[in-house]
């Protein structure tokens, strides 16, 4: 692995580079990894949450063109001032104009492209977990194991942890694209998710995101997949909507609320 960020005076967290294979896909991955103030390979195993999209996450290895959340000076702060435990965080790049095809479980006749996140989520959960197991002190089993994304990268995670319960007991999708491909995904989820699962699902109140003829209602969608969730039996220790007033479908509006989502996904239930 590569070193991408240093460690200043100051207690801050460090972020590396790694590139890994990904079978079901072809070609590699790059991941860019979040350690936490004080870490130590050798120590206790640690809780890892797994984002898309990771050239847009980090303050310190911000490589998108798009802004970036600052989730690495977030978790600084948080487990600095003791309001979180010490968490790794793997981002996995996004593959360029292939975004919208590897996020994507289903055909949307609004664009051409191939549904490819059956193979992402082959990546996720045949290379990149045992990879993790194997090179970082985590901790094993889903209650250790978060995955998570916005937009496209919000609605891959919910497939991922559909697909794959025993692997992620919690998923983060900040504004997910929930209506994609005509909602197919509230079809499918048809029960809850077997095993113990927690959910935080957030949008912008009237968030939008508008390209010419293509509109998407984010927040009234979010809003409909959450009242679909509770439909299945999940509960507020289970399920936890936000709706962000000044949310829009931007990098700054999901680090705002990333502080307040690992938060509530890290405590102890009950």
């Amino acid at each position: 692995m590569a070193r991408e960020g240093a460690r200043s005076g100051r207690s801050e967290g460090a972020i590396t580079l790694a590139s890994i294979r990904s079978r079901a896909e072809g070609g590699a991955r790059t991941l860019r990894i979040y350690t936490p103030p004080g870490f130590e390979p050798g120590g206790r195993p640690l809780p890892v949450l797994v984002l898309s999209d990771g050239q847009n996450l980090f303050a310190r290895a911000h490589a998108g063109d798009a802004g970036s959340w600052r989730i690495d000076e977030s978790l600084d702060d948080l487990v600095g001032a003791g309001r979180l435990p010490p968490w790794i965080v793997i981002g996995i790049d996004h593959r360029g104009v292939d975004r919208i095809g590897d996020f994507s479980p289903w055909p949307d006749p609004r664009l051409p492209f191939e549904p490819r996140a059956h193979r992402y989520a082959s990546f996720v959960v045949d290379d990149l977990v045992p990879w993790i197991d194997e090179h970082l002190p985590v901790a094993k089993g889903p209650t250790s194991r978060i995955v998570g994304g916005s937009s496209l990268g919000g609605l891959v995670s919910l497939y991922v942890a559909w697909l794959h319960p025993e692997v992620f007991g919690g998923v983060a999708a900040f504004s997910p694209s929930v209506m994609w491909a005509g909602g197919r995904l509230t079809g499918a989820l048809r029960a809850k998710l077997p095993g113990s699962h927690r959910i935080w699902l957030d949008a912008g109140t009237h968030e939008r995101f508008d390209a010419g003829s293509f509109s998407l209602d984010y927040g009234g969608a979010v809003r409909h997949f959450a009242e679909h969730l509770r439909g299945l039996g999940y509960g507020p220790e289970e399920l936890r909507v936000a709706l962000d007033p000044r949310g829009t479908h931007d990098e700054a509006s999901w680090g705002r609320r990333f502080p307040e989502a690992m938060r509530w996904l890290a405590r102890e239930p009950g």
